[in-house]
């Protein structure tokens, strides 16, 4: 069973994996924090593109299904290292 964290401990590590990893799935963000893909963790994601932290973009895998890549803003990343 997952341990709860909290919203704001989940949102930085999603930043660190980023920061790690320009672009990832939402399957690798939750392999990468320790976490399952979720509504939950979906919900989050979405409220941090809307946020300007994340952008993501649509893409399709090479087994024909279309995904989401998220990365950090180009905004954001630029508070990060300035």
């Amino acid at each position: 069973m997952q341990e709860h964290r909290q919203k704001s401990q989940t949102q930085m590590l999603i930043i660190h994996a980023l920061t790690q990893d320009p672009e990832l799935t939402r399957t690798q963000i939750a392999r990468t924090i320790g976490r399952k893909k979720t509504p939950h963790l979906t919900a989050l994601l979405d409220q941090m593109v809307q946020d300007g932290i994340l952008e993501h973009r649509i893409v399709q895998f090479h087994n024909g299904v279309s995904g989401y890549v998220y990365s950090l803003t180009q905004a954001y990343r630029g508070e990060l290292f300035s």
